[in-house]
């Protein structure tokens, strides 16, 4: 008689355990749950719009695509609307004889391109670019010394003296920096470089690193040419110089 009770509450507890179980799948709002694992969502179910909000000012465009798809372009004030989750890319195009400036909003810097995902239904991103006519600007460089002596196997930090002539409100990487000369390139027995926007400004002046490559021997003096222009425009200064390798006891 005992033992006919207890399979009778067992029965009831494991029916009472099984009901609260799927009370509580029911008002979390879980997808059923199919046996093969798969959880029943359809991924074919719209994920719903989001909006890309532009401001272009100045000589340029943005050019707005997804991965698979191009959306249009932009020279004023515009509004696209794309897919939650999809990503956007806002691609800068300056018009000739102009420059970008960079983004503002929900793009910050002045690379090339912006990336955005939005990730929520009815979602705005609000972006700004802006670009500039370079036409009008005017500088100077001015280099103390046009011999330069550097350490073989060494980095070596050139400084350049820049003086703007007009007004100046353009990001320094607007700039190009070229040395020309045999002495100058990307091989193992040239001297490499790399210009350094983000240390250079017109107070400090341009920043230029100078690696000579690992064949380069000391003894060796080359003529050169530095050159430094405005990206897209013909507007450039140069100035020669020397350059010498010199043995560096300290790195032997």
């Amino acid at each position: 008689m005992h033992r006919k009770s207890h399979s009778v509450q067992r029965k009831l507890f494991l029916f009472l355990l099984l009901s609260l179980a799927f009370l509580l799948m029911a008002c979390s709002g879980a997808d059923t749950i199919n046996i093969d694992g798969d959880s029943g969502t359809d991924p074919n179910v719209d994920k719903g719009e989001a909006y890309i909000i532009l401001t272009v000012e100045g000589p340029g465009k943005v050019l707005v695509s997804t991965e698979t798809e191009y959306l249009g372009e932009c020279d004023s004030n515009c509004r696209f609307t794309v897919e939650v989750d999809d990503l956007i890319k806002l691609e800068s195009n300056p018009f000739e004889g102009s420059v970008f400036l960079g983004w503002s909003g929900d793009c910050g810097g002045a690379h090339t391109v912006c990336e955005i995902t939005l990730d929520e239904p009815y979602q705005e991103r609000i972006v700004g670019a802006s670009f500039a006519s370079v036409s009008e600007i005017n500088f100077e460089l001015e280099l103390e010394d046009t011999f330069l002596i550097i350490p073989e196997n060494s980095i070596y930090v050139m400084r350049v003296g820049f003086r703007p002539l007009t007004s100046w409100d353009y990001p320094m990487d607007i700039l190009y920096v070229k040395l020309e000369g045999d002495i100058f390139g990307d091989a193992v027995d040239q001297i490499n470089y790399r210009y350094i926007p983000e240390l250079s400004s017109p107070e400090e002046g341009l920043y230029i690193e100078l690696l000579p490559g690992i064949e380069l021997s000391a003894g060796i003096q080359a003529a050169g040419k530095l050159v430094v222009g405005v990206i897209n425009s013909d507007v450039y200064r140069e100035v020669g110089l020397t350059v010498y390798i010199a043995r560096c006891s300290l790195c032997e």
